[in-house]
């Protein structure tokens, strides 16, 4: 269980950093929106 949750987080972030360098928002609140879709989707 604790390293599905590892996994998951690790994927998070790498998501989150590829949303971030590929997209200039103005709101902070979209990067870690986005990649926690992308996370859940696979």
């Amino acid at each position: 269980m604790r390293q599905d949750l590892t996994l998951l987080c690790e994927k998070f972030i790498d998501n989150r950093d590829r949303i971030k360098a590929g997209f200039a928002w103005d709101s902070a609140y979209i990067y870690p929106v986005c990649a926690a879709i992308f996370t859940d989707k696979g």
